[in-house]
């Protein structure tokens, strides 16, 4: 058995014994998109707080509305194993009971998605 702590304080309980490697890689891509979930609701939350905080920025109604939709889209989209396979297998090759999800490059995919709406492509196409 093995606790992963996740943000807000969860910890979330895994049986890493005697699963098949299929059925344990399932229960750990549910812990940590539920971390990652929950830090994406905590940006939500606080998003005008954040967007100050982080970017020195103030926006439009419009672009937090924006914002929101694409924190939403995200949070219901699948994870992405090439971007945190990394940490999938530190919790699987961890011989400590428990594992802390660390939450920078969470952040960092959240971020991502802030700036393309916060810094949109300046590019404008001229007709002759």
């Amino acid at each position: 058995m093995k606790a992963i702590k996740i943000s807000g304080g969860t910890i979330r309980q895994i049986d890493d014994a005697d699963l098949h490697a299929s059925i344990l890689l399932h229960q750990i891509i549910d812990v940590v998109t539920e971390h990652r979930n929950n830090l994406i609701n905590r940006v939500m939350h606080d998003l005008v707080i954040y967007l100050d905080y982080h970017f020195k920025k103030r926006v439009t109604l419009q672009k937090l509305t924006d914002m929101k939709n694409s924190l939403l889209s995200m949070r219901q989209s699948r994870l992405d194993m090439t971007r945190y396979q990394k940490i999938v297998l530190e919790i699987l090759e961890t011989r400590s009971d428990v594992f802390y999800i660390k939450t920078e490059p969470f952040y960092a995919e959240i971020n991502e998605q802030l700036i393309e709406i916060l810094n949109p492509n300046q590019l404008e196409l001229v007709r002759d």
